[in-house]
């Protein structure tokens, strides 16, 4: 009783009696066939025996946590914490985790005990799988004849960050297109409508989109896909010979996927940029190697506050306005190399390499990715 009343005690420490529950409910009951169940606390419900009673104490478990353990609210309720509650998108990276690091919340157990949980439990990000299987399966979906003979353009690729299939459109004289992120049942869907306001070697392009991810990508609380509208850029540049450059950035603003168990997650402003050069006919005639440099979707400001129960040590937890940035400070930085050839007559190939730094939008995270498609035409 000593060892417990010293982990819990002090003015706000546990009653002999509160502890006493304690003992019960955290017992071995797993040598028993149980005979009933009794309350012993508020929806708490331990099994006993007529024989072996409540089991054999364990005083290490009664040392720690026992059943759920809740994140008190500001009104009073509690919020459900045996799982992170922020599952953020790949698109804030690492960032609320570490405006969460510094901070450790004061929760309860569900017999009322307090314990100290750091903040960095309240989230969990993204960490994207290896891209091989995505550049594969957009290579496959895409016509590899068109990609490779097609005149270069900044804005060719709008929905890079997804992985749905995309339906392309074109207006004959070329100047207005649009494309179309078919849903998958995952909640993803989007359109954009490009414009080029140029002709000639310079040839300036101008592209609206409204989109919403699947969760994963910009989403705050997980639960639901974020909304973002954006306009993007691009500048492509023939540089004679069969070489050329293009440049885009696109700007945006998100709802985040909407409230969270926290409260209101507000908005957040997101940005992109690629730079990417290529030349023709370097191996063989109709051949083109491309190389870009990009960081994609991220969220590039924003922030939200929200009022959780701090614990200090040799003070009393108290509800404080803890401020979440929602911008990484490390952005996923992609370097990728494209090869596309006809290796004979009805028989393409594209081969492409990409390598990130911070993937993921987090610190030191890296990843290589590579896929070899064809496709034959009969």
């Amino acid at each position: 009783m000593a060892l417990l009343a010293e982990a819990f005690g002090g003015p706000g420490g546990l009653t002999p009696h509160e502890l006493r529950v304690r003992l019960l409910a955290s017992a071995r009951d797993d040598f028993f066939t149980p005979d009933a169940t009794v309350e012993l606390a508020d929806g708490f419900n331990k099994p006993y025996s007529v024989i072996y009673g409540h089991g054999f104490l364990d005083i290490e478990a009664a040392l720690k946590p026992i059943g759920g353990v809740g994140l008190p609210t500001p009104n009073g309720a509690q919020i459900d914490v045996n799982a992170p509650i922020l599952m953020t998108g790949s698109g804030l990276g690492d960032a609320v985790e570490v405006s969460l690091a510094a901070t450790n919340l004061a929760v309860k157990d569900a017999l009322s005990a307090g314990f100290v949980m750091p903040g960095t439990a309240l989230t969990s990000g993204a960490r994207p799988g290896s891209q091989a299987g995505a550049l594969l399966a957009k290579a496959l979906r895409s016509n590899l004849t068109a990609n490779r003979t097609a005149a270069p353009a900044a804005l060719s690729d709008p929905f890079a960050a997804f992985t749905g299939p995309v339906l392309a459109l074109s207006a004959p004289d070329g100047t207005t297109s649009a494309a179309v992120l078919m849903p998958q049942g995952d909640g993803a869907l989007g359109f954009t409508l490009t414009r080029a306001l140029t002709d000639g070697p310079t040839k300036v392009e101008l592209g609206l989109k409204l989109a919403r991810d699947n969760g994963g990508l910009l989403s705050l609380g997980g639960e639901e896909g974020a909304a973002m509208a954006s306009v993007a850029l691009g500048v492509t540049q023939d540089l004679g010979n069969g070489a050329f450059m293009a440049v885009s950035g696109e700007m945006g603003l998100t709802d985040l996927g909407g409230d969270t168990a926290l409260g209101d997650s507000s908005s957040a402003r997101f940005d992109a940029v690629k730079l990417t050069a290529g030349q023709s006919d370097i191996f063989s005639k109709g051949d083109r190697l491309s190389v870009g440099v990009g960081m994609p979707i991220a969220i590039a400001s924003g922030e939200t506050v929200v009022d959780l129960p701090v614990s200090r040590a040799g003070l009393a937890a108290d509800f404080e306005a803890v401020a979440l940035d929602l911008a990484p400070d490390n952005r996923q930085l992609d370097l990728e190399v494209t090869y596309q050839t006809a290796l004979a007559d009805g028989v393409e190939m594209q081969l492409s390499l990409i390598h990130s730094d911070n993937f993921g939008n987090r610190a030191g995270e890296t990843d290589t990715a590579g896929a070899l498609a064809f496709a034959f035409r009969f």
